[in-house]
């Protein structure tokens, strides 16, 4: 495993450990399941490496485990997973529709094949499953896939058809199939910085707006620090931003118009559920785990996309019925976070979600603002 592994690594490739399936001394499949020998040793994102000594570290604890291989623009390309009988007969109707396919580099699995492509720099190709076809997925951004001589849950060996075969070129139709969009891009606010001059208004207009959210105190104050530090160019001295919420707080709340038909966008997550059902971890994360990453994605969302990083506030928020299983196993359901540090507090963030979060924020203040086209009195901090 170690020497194919490192030969991945000289290609460029990106590769972390597998945890292989377990067969007992019969032989056979302790339990089978659409993730034995799929789920990565650690955070396989993080853990992801070319570097030839930390390959070869990785292993040196755990000589057997199994290959995974990063897809996606690390990779330069994509991986097209036939998935047995059905699958081929997909693809066979695919190809009678536009053309064959090329010669690629090519792996069996236990019951199918994986194609290897590369695509165009700048051209991104999202996963997706079931997408071109039935047995056919896409292995693209934000995925991976299993490599030989990597043991498969059927007892098999992931096997190169042709070892020296190198990837080639994704052909037009299939590029095309494979980044076609299927709804309609969601609208969203600018991403654009706020610059300097602009800074303490735009941080105490989001901070009123906030709160007027009926979002507390507390949590205004961590998401107007992620605010600063994530849009302001440069950010703000911390304290400088403490006071401008402080300020914000002063002012009373307004009450409810309990006529109007506007709905605070905040309190909606726009769910893309091709992202959801495309996304690896999701796909073979065990049901009670996808129940804790339901709802600790729908608390994180309240909260400019942070969560505390505290086990007994995770676990009560997680709805989760057993803490052994929930120590053991959170880790699964909160892949999209990382531990930073705000306000002198431990916590974990999802920056795709806090993104998203801000856009949607800024939306809704520019709709505030203008109700009906005309402009806005211009609120600055006290």
């Amino acid at each position: 495993m170690l020497q194919s592994a490192l030969e991945y690594a000289a290609r460029g490739w990106q590769v972390f450990r597998v945890i292989p399936p377990q067969f007992p001394g019969n032989g056979q499949l302790k339990s089978f399941s659409k993730k034995d020998g799929k789920v990565s040793r650690g955070k396989w994102k993080t853990e992801a490496t070319c570097d030839p000594s930390k390959v070869t570290e990785l292993w040196a604890a755990h000589p057997d485990d199994s290959i995974g291989v990063r897809t996606g623009k690390v990779y330069g390309g994509f991986v097209l997973d036939v998935d047995g009988e059905v699958g081929s007969a997909s693809l066979e109707k695919l190809e009678k529709q536009n053309s064959p396919l090329p010669k690629t580099l090519t792996a069996t699995t236990g019951r199918g094949r994986h194609l290897y492509f590369r695509c165009p720099a700048g051209i991104k190709i999202p996963s997706s499953v079931g997408k071109l076809g039935e047995g056919l997925d896409i292995r693209g951004e934000g995925a991976y896939v299993i490599a030989p001589p990597s043991i498969h849950a059927s007892g098999r060996h992931y096997e190169w058809v042709d070892s020296d075969a190198e990837a080639v070129d994704a052909p037009a139709w299939l590029l095309g199939l494979s980044t076609a969009e299927d709804v309609p891009a969601t609208e969203c606010g600018s991403q654009d910085a706020i610059p300097e001059g602009t800074r303490n208004t735009a941080l105490f207009k989001k901070c009123r707006a906030l709160l007027q959210s009926g979002m507390t105190f507390a949590d205004a104050r961590m998401a107007a620090l992620m605010l600063n530090a994530e849009r302001c160019a440069p950010p703000l001295a911390e304290s400088e931003a403490l006071a401008i919420v402080a300020s914000a707080a002063r002012y009373p709340r307004a009450l409810k118009d309990k006529t109007t038909k506007r709905r605070n966008p905040l309190y909606w997550f726009r769910f893309s559920a091709l992202d959801f059902l495309s996304c690896q971890e999701v796909i073979l994360m065990p049901d009670y785990v996808l129940g804790w990453h339901t709802r600790l994605t729908a608390t994180a969302w309240l909260r400019a996309g942070i969560l505390p990083d505290d086990f007994e506030k995770l676990f009560k928020l997680s709805g989760a019925s057993s803490r052994k299983k929930f120590r053991e196993e959170s880790h699964l359901a909160l892949f999209e976070f990382e531990h930073v540090t705000i306000d002198g507090q431990p916590v974990l963030l999802n920056r795709s979600m806090a993104s998203q979060w801000a856009d949607t924020l800024d939306s809704w203040m520019q709709k505030k603002e203008a109700p009906s086209g005309s402009k806005a009195e211009e609120v600055r901090p006290a």
